[in-house]
């Protein structure tokens, strides 16, 4: 048994996927402590259909035993290729960089993802990315996206989706069929509100409007990019979106400040895969706060206030 562990790791280390021909030449993986990790330059291939044309992870979990539950995709990876996740039952954390514009048909259907962070820079998601995604609670989707299908459906834990495009884009009816839209918020830009409650199919959820944009109130650290902090306004407890620059950090420090720029509370965060930081005050601590996170070279800031 030891010896074919060995050789079933050299075999990872050095594999170059080839499932579907010459388009596949361009990207690498490999699996380490059950995480998949993605690499090279340009569009991942397309998969399904026969079974020849099934990614080489998707026998490492059928064929071998094998357990992935983590997915990595790499910097320079531009599109995701349909169903070329679907079935890795156990998968519950997936980052994508900046690099992906495209993510494909069923490419990530069925997983066990908890929490999803669609960076900037992707403009299209299609049909059953992530649908069937049991345990799917929250989602970010970025400003750039400009297309999609019916991605979410079958998310019935979807509780919050946070959609920093200020204008609602158009979308299929069916996009989040299987989501309880009445007890699943909205988070939109706060002046972009009035549109999503007027826009089919957004305006079907809860909509709260949160701030976004270069905070001017970050202390004595001049401007600073933005964090996302909801609900806001919260009563005792909100999260924090851990920015994409962050998710690779061993750890973090989260300060809180009142409105005179007076430090009240400081925490030390020992990161993890998890993409939100949740944050609490006592319930006699009404009123503006700023908030920051930082690595010590990096900081973001955000506003919340408390009722």
């Amino acid at each position: 048994m030891k010896i074919r562990v060995l050789i079933l790791g050299v075999v990872l280390l050095l594999s170059v996927i080839n499932a579907s021909g010459q388009c596949e030449d361009n990207i690498t993986y490999e699996i380490i402590d059950s995480t998949l990790f993605i690499r090279g330059e340009g569009d991942m291939c397309d998969y399904g259909g026969a079974w020849w044309n099934y990614p080489a992870w998707r026998y490492y979990v059928y064929e071998d035993g094998g357990i992935i539950t983590a997915i990595v995709i790499e910097e320079g990876i531009t599109r995701i290729g349909n169903e070329s996740f679907m079935g890795l039952d156990d998968v519950s954390s997936v980052i994508i960089p900046k690099s992906v514009t495209s993510i494909g048909r069923d490419s990530f259907w069925g997983e066990s993802i908890r929490s999803l962070t669609i960076p900037d820079g992707v403009t299209t998601i299609e049909n059953g990315a992530f649908g069937m995604c049991s345990s799917l609670a929250s989602v970010i989707l970025p400003g750039s996206l400009a297309a999609m299908g019916s991605a979410f459906q079958g998310d019935s834990l979807l509780a919050s989706i946070i959609n920093l495009n200020p204008e609602p884009i158009a979308i299929n009816a069916s996009a989040f069929t299987g989501v309880d839209k009445s007890n699943c918020t909205l988070y939109v830009p706060k002046n972009s509100v009035s549109a999503y409650q007027n826009a089919p199919v957004w305006k079907e959820f809860r909509i709260e409007g949160i701030e976004v944009g270069i905070d001017e109130m970050a202390p004595t650290m001049g401007k600073s990019k933005q964090l996302i902090i909801y609900p806001n306004p919260a009563t005792e407890m909100c999260s924090i979106v851990k920015p994409d620059d962050f998710l690779y950090e061993r750890s973090l420090t989260l300060s809180v400040y009142d409105i005179s720029g007076k430090l009240i509370r400081q925490i030390l965060i020992d990161n993890n895969d998890t993409e939100k930081v949740v944050f609490e005050l006592n319930r006699q601590a009404q009123g503006a706060y700023v908030v920051t996170l930082s690595n010590g070279k990096k900081i973001y800031s955000g506003k919340v206030v408390f009722e």
